[in-house]
């Protein structure tokens, strides 16, 4: 009994832990891509997403949310309900995470201003935060979208669209753009965080 209970962990579990190994991996990676434009960069980037990571909460929370309750009633075989209060959630985490990105809109303007760095690195944050606030309600239906699969059991299809993302689409483009052009950070950081709509 245990023996198939540990096999079946490590059949399910083993794909879900190097998704997210490999998708923590892909973000550090597009970090160093970003970091190619000089210590300014790196400072302002650890200033946005220290918040970035704060209001993300709302959505990775919503995302477990989903994932719970869709496979609750995939386990009790209501395919329909599933269906429905999937988009239900889709929609409600989208709502929720737009409303807290204009918090982090507002957080945008002082926010940089508490650390202790030079004026180029506190409009350089605060810039960074503005693009990151419009692409996180696509992050949040990504997101969500993701837990719904996965509480279906779809986890070859999450490992794509998750990590296989990140890597065959996401890593590349950053390190061409990175290495492979002057583009400046602000366009750099506007193309990458972009892919995002692109994953939703």
């Amino acid at each position: 009994m245990y023996k198939n209970l540990v096999k079946e962990i490590i059949i399910k579990g083993f794909p879900l832990i190097l998704n997210e190994f490999l998708w923590a991996l892909a973000m550090i990676m597009r970090n160093q891509c970003y970091s190619t434009r000089g210590l300014d960069v790196v400072a302002a980037q650890n200033i946005s997403s220290t918040l970035f990571n704060f209001f993300n909460i709302v959505y990775i929370s919503l995302g477990s949310a989903t994932a719970i309750i869709v496979g609750s009633y995939l386990g009790a075989g209501k395919l329909d309900e599933a269906y429905d209060n999937s988009n239900k959630l889709l929609a409600f985490s989208v709502i929720a995470t737009t409303l807290v990105s204009l918090v982090y809109v507002a957080c945008a303007f002082f926010f940089p201003y508490v650390y202790n760095t030079t004026a180029d690195v506190r409009e350089l944050a605060k810039d960074m935060m503005l693009i990151s606030s419009v692409t996180m309600p696509f992050c949040a239906y990504a997101n969500a979208a993701y837990f719904s699969m996965r509480s279906g059991g779809k986890v070859t299809v999450t490992f794509i669209f998750d990590s296989g993302f990140m890597w065959l689409f996401v890593m590349p483009l950053s390190f061409i753009l990175s290495y492979l052009t002057n583009l400046n950070i602000i366009p750099l950081f506007i193309i990458c965080q972009s892919t995002e709509i692109i994953k939703a």
